[in-house]
């Protein structure tokens, strides 16, 4: 078969994502009919916290597995979750997205993937720095070795973005020991840096 489901993932021959994130944005796009009844009744603190819970669950889902998909890919999704915003807030057709994310605090498909991928790795590090066999760069700031892959398939894949965007937090931030003050850090900072992941998502094409 080109295509399979499993877990609630789509997996297809070349590991492009492309069915399942189509698959993601046709679910969010059923959920638009309720917002519009929904935005009626609730207040604003009220609308976000159902978004998280209807919404970015979706979003979320096993993002660290397809999340690295080129933009090609990931821009159909994009303008679902655009889409939904405005209508849960209100806002125009050309409102601009980006100040509704900051207004709202909430994550777009690359800053909600780049968390989730931190987060993972946070949790996950000891466990990834001893697949040393594979890794040639030496522990440096608290830093994990980054594998050497050259196929741009694999370099779209988790197991290479997750180091290197572990990587590009501040040691300060890494340093932390409690995961909810980690988690906490990491958003603020996400929230207010995009050059430098933007950098590291794009190996050879825009994301």
């Amino acid at each position: 078969v080109s295509s399979i489901k499993y877990l609630g993932i789509i997996i297809d021959q070349n590991l492009r994502w492309t069915d399942h994130i189509i698959h993601v944005a046709k679910r969010l796009r059923c959920l638009i009919h309720r917002f519009y009844i929904l935005r009626e009744v609730l207040s604003r603190k009220n609308l976000v916290l159902l978004y998280n819970s209807l919404a970015e669950s979706i979003l979320r889902y096993s993002i660290i597995i397809w999340g690295g998909a080129f933009s090609t890919s990931i821009k159909l999704l994009q303008i679902s979750q655009n889409t939904l915003l405005k209508i849960v807030f209100r806002k125009k057709r050309l409102y601009s997205s980006e100040a509704l994310y900051k207004e709202c605090s909430i994550f777009n498909i690359d800053r909600l993937y780049i968390f989730n991928c931190i987060t993972k790795m946070y949790v996950k590090q000891k466990e990834f720095s001893r697949c040393s066999s594979r890794f040639t760069r030496a522990h440096v700031n608290n830093c994990i070795e980054i594998p050497n892959f050259k196929k741009t398939v694999t370099q779209r894949s988790f197991i290479f973005f997750d180091p290197k965007l572990f990587n590009s937090v501040p040691v300060h931030i890494r340093q932390i020991r409690d995961l909810r003050k980690f988690k906490a850090k990491v958003k603020v900072y996400i929230a207010n840096t995009n050059t430098v992941f933007s950098n590291i998502l794009k190996p050879s094409e825009s994301y």
